[in-house]
């Protein structure tokens, strides 16, 4: 079994929040991410949801998606 942090940096390469930029990662789409900005989540998969159309956001609501905010 692996750290989840350990994970991130893999997937990434960096971990998922930046303590320095507030940085909160990057999105499956290669948008920027930082704390307070309302995301899209899929399982481990999130989406900056100012970056969505609307045909996108229900497509990801019908596959499970669920809205929060980057920590």
């Amino acid at each position: 079994m692996e750290h989840p942090e350990i994970t991130q940096i893999r997937q990434y390469g960096y971990p998922k929040m930046n303590v320095y930029t507030n940085q909160y990662g990057i999105d499956a789409l290669g948008n920027e991410v930082f704390s307070g900005e309302e995301i899209l989540v899929i399982e481990e998969t999130f989406f900056l949801v100012g970056e969505l159309e609307d045909q996108a956001k229900e497509v990801l609501e019908v596959l499970g998606g669920r809205y929060d905010f980057a920590q």
